[in-house]
C-alpha cells in the first residue's frame, strides 16, 4: 500500500501501470482460508489505492473457483472473491502444442530440410505410422507440415499426454499430485528429446518413453505409480 501510494504521488502526472504477480496462486493458499481471504483483500485494497491502475496478475494450476472449494474454513463470499480477477485465461491442449512446438520442437534451416526430403520420400509409410485404429476419437494426424513441426513426436502424443497428466494429478481426489500438467508435459518432453538425442534422422518416438519419463522424473505417490 505504501509503495503505491508513493508511485502515484511521484508519477502523479504520469501514465504509468504497476503489475502486481503471483505465481502458483493455489501452492500459495493450499487449503488456508485465511490466506484465500488475504489474497481477496489485497486485490480490493490495490485496486483503491492504485485508483486502477495496479493490475494483479496470477497464475495457477487450478481455476479460481476449484481454489476456492479447496480452502478450508473460507466463510466469504466466493464471487466476491472471483470477482477479483474479471480476466481468465486457460491453456487447453491446442496452446500447449504451440508452446511446444514454438519451445522445444523449432528445427533450424538444416533440419527443416532433411526432414522435408525424409517426408518425401517415406510419406506413405509415415502416414501409416500417426494413425490411430480402433478409436473413435478424430485426433490429429500426420501432413508434412505437422510431421516436421512435431518430430521426432507423433501429432496426437502431446494431447494424449496432457489428459494422462490430468487423470493422474486428480486420482483418487487428489488435485496436487504432480505440478501443473502443462509445466510437467514440457518437462517430460525435454527429458525425451535429451535422452533420445542420438537417434537417427527418421526415429519416432514411442509412447512408452512418455511413461518412463513419468515414472522415473516426476513425484508420484506410490500407489498411482502401481495403478
Amino acid at each position: 500500500r505504501d509503495y503505491v501510494e508513493q508511485i502515484n504521488e511521484q508519477d502523479r502526472n504520469k501514465e504509468h501501470r504497476l503489475l502486481f504477480i503471483v505465481d502458483e496462486l493455489g501452492a500459495f493458499i493450499a487449503d488456508s482460508g485465511k490466506k484465500l481471504h488475504d489474497i481477496g483483500t489485497l486485490a480490493e485494497e490495490l485496486g483503491k489505492v492504485g485508483k486502477g491502475k495496479v493490475w494483479i496478475f496470477a497464475t495457477g494450476h487450478h481455476s479460481v473457483k476449484d481454489i476456492v472449494e479447496n480452502a478450508r474454513e473460507f466463510d466469504g463470499d466466493r464471487v466476491w472473491l472471483e470477482g477479483r480477477f474479471h480476466l481468465r485465461f486457460q491453456l487447453t491442449s491446442e496452446n500447449i502444442e504451440e508452446v511446444l512446438e514454438e519451445r522445444l520442437f523449432r528445427k533450424n534451416t538444416k533440419g527443416e530440410s532433411a526432414l522435408n526430403k525424409l517426408y518425401s520420400e517415406k510419406q506413405g509409410a509415415i502416414a501409416e505410422l500417426g494413425r490411430l485404429t480402433k478409436t473413435s476419437r478424430t485426433l490429429r494426424t500426420y501432413d508434412q507440415s505437422s510431421f516436421i513441426s512435431c518430430y521426432p513426436f507423433r501429432p496426437y502424443q502431446t494431447v494424449l499426454v496432457h489428459e494422462i497428466v490430468q487423470q493422474i494429478r486428480t486420482a483418487g481426489g487428489r488435485t496436487d499430485v504432480l505440478t501443473g500438467s502443462t509445466r510437467t508435459i514440457l518437462a517430460l518432453t525435454q527429458g525425451i528429446l535429451e535422452s533420445e538425442s542420438r537417434r537417427d534422422m527418421g526415429y519416432l518416438v514411442p509412447f512408452s518413453k512418455f511413461f518412463e519419463q513419468l515414472l522415473d522424473g516426476v513425484e508420484i505417490p506410490h500407489e498411482i505409480r502401481t495403478e
